[in-house]
């Protein structure tokens, strides 16, 4: 029977073959593709309209009847006149209108913040106490298992005009309505933290979260509420609101459950007019913005700080400027009321709608099931690369290319340690500033890409191709794994990788030192402009705030990056 048997007409040797010859066009044609299909899906037939998931919402049937304008300009006026006295707002002010309210359940938390890089040293400026002060309203028809979070963040350390006065007058008004309705089946928590971090604060003080974070320090929350199944954030930049507009992207790419970020949306469009017809070409420009600003990780507001714990939030901004039709206090005051008795109806957590997925407007939306299939063809042609490698060289040294490999990431690993504890190497009298730590990250960048160059230039051809093959492997997996929970981030790494991996990609560097060392030295220059061009005016203070964010709020992009994407970057541009 052997000899009926061909061994050349096996179909998946034919297959193997063409991947072989062919994985790069492959790669390229899954990358066209990708970016066709993402700018399809913002157009409107191939995207989703919004829809409630969770019944219990019941939006359609709430009744607003607030209508307490002249009293949220009294409170204006009081606390304007507290923050030009000598003492200026105090938390114990804030207190006291709670108790005039009749809200006598209050208390008050301490919180230390330590800047992680500004603080070292003998200057003790950047090292700031916040005092958060909040008052609990008890459900009068529930046992108090349940509870929901109105914030309202004072930013004391900004101008006059943008310290969110009134919004937090407007809470102090409807705590005053809500006390006298007895409608409601949940606690209510009326917050006032001391700026954004302040949220953050209260949350893992009134959560009793022990973690590793030894930049913030904050004191436990004694006046307990039951679980939270939402916070609603407050923000007014003036006394003129022109805009109103949700905010919700969390820390590291976060998203709040669909349904609440549609329940608010649905409030203010019906409080304000809103276009619903715009061009694709918009609409394109729009999901870009979202998929921007989710790549960077930043919480756009207090409700990062919920959403990081498992408490599902939004907020609510109210942009000032000069309109001829600002809105009316009464109008605002409407929407966060049927808000809470929407979010006063449910029954259970949110669960039922979506937590992964893109917003290209107000009432669309684009599903995990259909962004992610163009993001796995992005990603492609890197799983496909290392697939070649495997399969094209025989004598691969697997098990001392990932001992290599571990090396690497170990100085990834190590340097990454030593920005977290500078002090222990640093002398006591040093003053750190944020254009010296810029140019610390960077040096570490260099030496690491440096050393890795280095280092496998000593190593065989074969090494070296289990290396490049492993890296691939890794850089492919930890994307596609990334993909699940921030899409944008993987979306712009995708797209500005793969054309290198994919058209500039070659396995023997051995071979063309002089290849090798011209694009070193090309490298090397093009970094060299960049960082004398931009290097104050953005490399700074991207980089402090992307490691800030990493030390306090826990964003994992410059770990992320400093830790695994820049030595898999720097093995393949070994291999160049």
């Amino acid at each position: 029977m052997g000899l009926l048997t061909n061994p050349n007409a096996d179909d998946s040797n034919k297959l193997l073959n063409i991947l072989q010859t062919h994985n790069g066009k492959f790669g390229i044609l899954s990358y066209t593709l990708s970016l066709i299909w993402l700018l399809f899906l913002a157009n409107v037939n191939y995207n989703l309209k919004i829809y409630f998931s969770e019944n219990a919402l019941l939006p359609g049937l709430v009744v607003e009847h607030f209508d307490e304008a002249t009293k949220i300009n009294s409170y204006v006026s009081e606390l304007v006149a507290k923050e030009k006295s000598e003492a200026g707002l105090r938390p114990e002010d804030i207190i006291t209108i709670f108790h005039r309210i009749g809200l006598t359940e209050t208390e008050r938390q301490n919180f230390t913040l330590f800047h992680p890089i500004l603080s070292h040293g003998q200057d003790k400026s950047e090292i700031t106490s916040g005092i958060n002060a909040f008052a609990v309203l008890r459900a009068k028809r529930a046992a108090g298992t349940e509870s929901l979070v109105f914030n309202t963040p004072y930013f004391s350390k900004n101008g006059s005009g943008r310290r969110n006065i009134a919004g937090i007058a407007t809470m102090f008004a409807l705590a005053e309505y809500f006390q006298q309705q007895v409608y409601w089946a949940k606690d209510i928590v009326f917050l006032v933290p001391d700026g954004h971090i302040g949220s953050l604060a209260w949350v893992k003080g009134h959560q009793e979260i022990r973690d590793n974070n030894k930049n913030l320090l904050v004191e436990n929350v004694r006046t307990k509420v039951g679980n939270i199944q939402a916070a609603v954030n407050f923000i007014l930049e003036g006394n003129k609101v022109c805009s109103l507009e949700t905010k919700f992207h969390g820390v590291n790419g976060q998203l709040p459950n669909l349904d609440l970020v549609n329940l608010l949306n649905k409030f203010v469009l019906h409080m304000r007019d809103y276009d619903r017809s715009s061009a694709w070409e918009d609409d394109v420009w729009k999901l870009f913005t979202f998929m921007k600003t989710q790549a960077t990780g930043t919480p756009t507001g207090s409700h990062g700080f919920f959403l990081k714990y498992g408490i599902e939030s939004v907020t609510l901004f109210g942009k000032a400027g000069n309109c001829k039709r600002p809105t009316h206090y009464s109008d605002v005051g409407r929407i966060l009321e049927a808000s809470f008795r929407s979010l006063n109806n449910l029954l259970e957590r949110f669960h039922q709608s979506f937590f992964f997925y893109l917003k290209t407007s107000p009432h669309r939306f684009v599903s995990i099931g259909l962004y992610f299939p163009p993001l796995a063809l992005v990603l492609l042609s890197i799983p496909l690369k290392a697939s070649a490698i495997w399969l094209t060289e025989t004598n691969l040294e697997t098990t001392v290319g990932l001992f290599c490999l571990a090396i690497i990431h170990f100085l990834a690993i190590s340097l990454r340690w030593i920005l977290s504890h500078m002090d222990s190497f640093l002398p006591s009298d040093f003053q750190m500033t944020s254009e010296i730590f810029a140019y610390i990250v960077c040096g570490m960048g260099l030496c690491q890409i440096i050393l890795i160059q280095i280092f496998l230039r000593f190593q065989s051809k074969d090494v070296i191709n289990a290396i490049y093959c492993f890296v691939l492997l890794e850089l492919g997996a930890s994307l596609y794994t990334m993909g699940l929970f921030n899409p944008s981030l993987v979306f712009l790494i995708g797209i500005l990788t793969v054309p290198f991996v994919t058209l500039f990609f070659v396995f023997y560097p051995l071979q063309r030192p002089h290849i090798y060392f011209g694009t070193c030295a090309l490298l090397v220059g093009i970094l060299g402009y960049i960082l004398s061009v931009h290097m104050n005016s953005f490399i700074v203070p991207a980089l402090n705030k992307s490691f800030y964010e990493s030390e306090v709020y826990g964003n994992f992009l410059f770990d992320f990056i400093f830790t695994l994407f820049l030595p898999c970057v720097s093995c393949i541009l070994a291999g160049i």
